[in-house]
């Protein structure tokens, strides 16, 4: 009997280390019955979830280092820099969805966070801009 209870508390351990060590995935958003995961290209990001609420574009400098050697306890190589284009899009799906920012570094999706909880005016907004332009034809009777 006491192997059985230590066979099984060891069983309990091991799959609770397991469960606690493994990295929690990131989210992938959904849109029109699509996946937009990290490593995706704008152009495709925009193609599948629509015209984004915002966009922001900024660039910015940042540095190349060459590596680092724990053997002669130094870095070694060149240091340079190289500049990113940054587009953030920011999409509001409305209330029953959480609205979602997304940034690209030179047109691929670098990182996607959530920025609460969507409102009604982006549904809205959403909407409409998922209509297209309204026809002018107005229709009279005879």
């Amino acid at each position: 009997m006491g192997r059985l209870i230590r066979w099984s508390l060891a069983a309990a351990i091991a799959t609770c280390a397991a469960f606690f060590s493994v990295p929690a995935t990131a989210h992938a958003l959904a849109c029109g019955g699509h996946l937009v995961e990290l490593g995706d290209n704008i152009a495709y990001v925009q193609s599948v979830c629509g015209q984004p609420t915002s966009v922001s574009s900024h660039q910015e400098t940042r540095g190349v280092y060459g590596g680092y050697s724990s053997r002669y306890g130094g870095y070694y190589g060149s240091t340079a820099s190289t500049t990113v284009q940054v587009d953030v899009l920011f999409y509001d799906f409305g209330p029953t969805r959480f609205m979602e920012q997304l940034e690209f570094a030179n047109g691929i999706l670098r990182s996607e966070n959530i920025a609460g909880y969507g409102t009604v005016a982006g549904a809205r907004a959403r909407r409409e801009s998922m209509r297209g332009p309204r026809s002018a034809y107005v229709r009279e009777d005879d």
